[in-house]
């Protein structure tokens, strides 16, 4: 600093999310997942007063959107039962609440 160089401390992720600045900006966002429990992450990096981006809830369980993938690919709800039953698709066991 002395020498008119800008500097900062290199903090860890731990020193970073608990940072004044970081919790004063609201740059560090919690919520509950269904198989992680409650979990931090950062928000979107965007902040737009007229067009807010949606936070999500984080990663979707392995399977959680196996059904509208497939469907989307264009197979039907037979087809694609068939492929859960037989173990060519996978579907969590959470998929209806992850859907919601």
């Amino acid at each position: 600093e002395a020498a008119g160089v800008p500097c900062a401390p290199v903090l860890t992720r731990r020193e970073a999310i608990r940072h004044p600045q970081v919790a004063a900006n609201g740059i560090v966002v919690e919520h509950d997942h269904p198989q992680a429990g409650r979990l931090r992450q950062a928000r979107n990096p965007a902040v737009f007063s007229a067009t807010p981006a949606a936070q999500s809830g984080g990663a979707p369980a392995l399977g959680a959107h196996t059904r509208a993938v497939l469907a989307e690919a264009g197979f039907s709800a037979g087809e694609i039962d068939t492929m859960l039953a037989g173990g060519a698709a996978f579907e969590s066991a959470t998929a209806d609440e992850d859907a919601a």
